[in-house]
């Protein structure tokens, strides 16, 4: 998330397309990618955007499967 918060936009955005891809191992963060709506780039809002979405697919799928969602436990680290 220092990353995505960070002053470098090529940084930021690759940093919110990795979240992304990263799914349900992102959950942790959601809240603060949810919270950097208006970043001053428009290429890192879209990135954030649609890392947003995939991680919420990916929870969703999750519960969907019955198996669970644990977020205490995850790959993220929270900055």
């Amino acid at each position: 998330m220092a990353l995505v918060k960070g002053e470098s936009v090529n940084k930021a955005r690759r940093s919110a397309t990795t979240l992304g891809g990263m799914g349900i191992d992102a959950a942790p963060v959601l809240d603060e990618l949810k919270a950097l709506p208006d970043h001053p780039d428009e290429e890192v809002q879209a990135a954030i955007l649609i890392a947003i979405g995939k991680i919420e697919t990916a929870i969703h799928a999750e519960l969907r499967s019955g198996s669970g969602l644990d977020t205490r436990k995850s790959a993220v680290q929270v900055d």
